[in-house]
């Protein structure tokens, strides 16, 4: 019987007495970029079901444990600090994720379920590029109240700081650091079609055992034994169900998309981490044919910005300026003192 489309979208988890969790964690999933107050809410909600119902187990692991006492000592400075109002609202911004990365490292226990966690983040990633798309091209903004009290954000004409695409964000460099976290994961099941006739990549054809053969997995709640270490990493994340069709096609437009937001968001630490995650992809898998043109290509575009006369004059008329200028700092050379970081960094 084919399932109907929100089972697809919240699946059902391999222990029945974490179903409850796993649909939390998935909920929040998708929220997280369109709706950071729905997001906050269901992880709270799953923080505290996992630990009121599953600190017995909690307490066992090592790496849990190790967060217990960092959480402790960082609890202990607030004491002893300058400030410790101050130091005490900042302790939000870090142990809550601790709480956080440990229930959902309780609750994700499958390569399956890491699987499903990167196409459930490829939904609100296509609903923030299309936002982003809209705000930097067709000047789109809102939305208008009461939604965007409802919401959380609003689009800011031309961007935040304009010129530069912010989407859903409140600043160019956070819609960044998004999308060079869904961006790897979204490669990978872009690959996953025409690599899952591979056994394995280049890299690791020469360490390849006949004891490392994979048995095969009929049922995707069969995906334990995979976390161990028995079999090569590649050959471990390749053994799942394949993506819808329409879903195949779609990627290579979503990965194309999410390079270009990346692009406009004019954030140099966002460019060089989508460039490393290229260069590792193709490294990864061997086809120096891919590494070779990136190679060239990130080449061209630092000699447009820092070679030395002539050859960066040459460069320059093939990169295009609001690359080259925003590498060597001149695409901005009046910017409003209460937009520079340095500015902001005095009231974070």
């Amino acid at each position: 019987m084919k399932r109907g489309w929100f089972s697809q979208i919240v699946t059902e988890h391999p222990d029945p007495s974490l179903q409850g969790l796993w649909r939390l964690i998935q909920l929040g999933w998708l929220l997280a970029p369109v709706h950071g107050v729905a997001f906050g809410a269901l992880m709270i909600w799953a923080m505290a079901l996992c630990v009121w119902r599953k600190s017995d187990q909690l307490h066992r692991s090592w790496l849990n444990r190790t967060f217990c006492i960092l959480a402790i000592w960082i609890a202990g400075t607030v004491v002893i600090a300058a400030d410790p109002y101050v130091a005490l609202l900042g302790t939000f911004n870090i142990l809550p994720f601790f709480l956080l990365f440990i229930t959902v490292s309780f609750v994700v226990q499958t390569i399956d379920q890491l699987r499903h966690l990167a196409r459930l983040s490829l939904i609100p990633a296509s609903i923030v590029v299309i936002l982003g798309v809209g705000q930097y091209f067709w000047q789109w903004q809102g939305p208008p109240q009461p939604w965007e009290g409802i919401l959380g954000w609003a689009l800011a004409l031309g961007g935040n700081p304009p010129g530069r695409m912010a989407s859903v964000f409140m600043y160019a460099n956070s819609m960044a650091g998004y999308l060079v976290m869904v961006l790897p994961l979204a490669i990978a099941l872009w690959l996953e079609p025409m690599l899952s006739n591979q056994q394995q990549p280049s890299t690791f054809n020469r360490q390849a055992s006949v004891e490392q053969a994979a048995p095969p997995v009929s049922d995707p709640q069969d995906f334990a034994p995979l976390i161990s270490h028995r079999l090569p990493i590649a050959q471990r994340l390749l053994a799942v169900s394949p993506l819808p069709a329409f879903a195949r096609y779609a990627l290579p437009l979503l990965v194309m998309t999410i390079l270009t937001c990346i692009v406009f968001t004019h954030s140099r630490n966002a460019w060089g981490i989508a460039a490393l995650t290229c260069l590792a992809y193709a490294l990864y898998w061997g086809w120096y044919w891919v590494l070779a043109i990136l190679v060239a290509g990130i080449g061209v575009v630092w000699g447009a910005a820092f070679a030395p006369m002539p050859v960066n004059g040459l460069l320059r008329q093939v990169v295009p300026r609001f690359i080259w200028a925003r590498l060597t700092d001149d695409l901005y050379p009046n910017r409003p003192i209460a937009e520079l970081r340095i500015t902001q960094w005095k009231f974070a």
